[in-house]
This record gives C-alpha cells, sequence and structure tokens, in this order.
C-alpha cells in the first residue's frame, strides 16, 4: 500500500491508526507537530532579524507573545492531555476554549521558572539565552508530547481490537 492509498484510506476512515511513530509523523493527526517546530525555528530568526526597524518590531512583539504566553503551555497541554478519540462523548476531555485558557496559564508558570534557572547560569537573562532556551525547550517538549499523544492513540486502539475479538 503506497503512501497516497494510505491517505485516503486515512482520510476516508478517521479510526484507522498509524503502526509507527514515523507513519503517525506522516499523518495529519501530527500536523500541529509540524506547525509548532515550524514555528520554534521561525521565533528566533524573526526576533534576530527585525531588531529595531519600526514597522518590522510590531512582527517581532507578536512572536515574542506566542513564544513567551502561549508556545510553552500548548505543548505542556498536548504533554498533560493528549486527545483520545473516545473521550470526545466524555467528562474528560478538554474542550479547545480550555484547552487554551490552561496552555497561557502554564506558560506564565512554565516561562519564570525558566528564567529563575537562566538567572543562575553565566549568560544570565538576556535576549539570546532566553530565546534559545526557551525554543529548545519547546521543541523538546514537543517531542515528548508527540510521543505521549502516539502512545495513547496506539493504546486504545489495540485495545478497541481486543473488544471486537
Amino acid at each position: 500500500m503506497n503512501l497516497e492509498d494510505r491517505a485516503k484510506e486515512s482520510h476516508e476512515n478517521p479510526n484507522v491508526r498509524s503502526k509507527t511513530l514515523f507513519d503517525y509523523l506522516q499523518s495529519t493527526q501530527a500536523l500541529w507537530f509540524w506547525l509548532t517546530s515550524i514555528i520554534i525555528v521561525i521565533i528566533p530568526i524573526v526576533s534576530l532579524s527585525f531588531a529595531n526597524i519600526f514597522p518590522l518590531i510590531f512582527v517581532r512583539w507578536s512572536f515574542a507573545v506566542l513564544l513567551i504566553f502561549w508556545l510553552p503551555g500548548f505543548i505542556l497541554v498536548k504533554l498533560l492531555f493528549p486527545k483520545k478519540p473516545e473521550q470526545r462523548q466524555s467528562e474528560e476531555y478538554l474542550d479547545p476554549l480550555e484547552r487554551v485558557a490552561i496552555s497561557i496559564g502554564l506558560s506564565m508558570v512554565f516561562v519564570p521558572i525558566v528564567g529563575l534557572v537562566l538567572n543562575y547560569t553565566p549568560g544570565g537573562i538576556s535576549l539570546m539565552p532566553i530565546l534559545f532556551s526557551l525554543a529548545a525547550l519547546a521543541m523538546l517538549l514537543s517531542f515528548f508530547a508527540l510521543a505521549r499523544e502516539y502512545q495513547s492513540l496506539t493504546k486504545f486502539s489495540t485495545m478497541d481490537e481486543v473488544d471486537q475479538t
């Protein structure tokens, strides 16, 4: 079965699960990971490129707000509460609004802790250490969140297969 057939089959039937983590990375369910990775790579480039150019400084500020107030919390929410298909009807499922609110709250807790740790490093608290440490931690946490989400999806798909037999 080639990639196009697999994509058609998984698009037509959302219950089809990926066999390996690599297949899961290529599926549309892992689109959040790729978008997050692209944003994590773009933020340092934008922050260092648009230093003090007046109209473009607003782009820099908007990416900084994204990195500080939303991205770490979003990834932590993905890590702590992976989406499970059968939870959509249950009380354990988090609505998108709840996910955004918890993401902002977790970011407000996570970023000061990173700043506290950076305060005791030789680089101190300045743009470069904060920028690259938040980007590196966000990327590391997104890998863990991806693995956790894949694990929860495969765990529940194998439980469904056991129930069907």
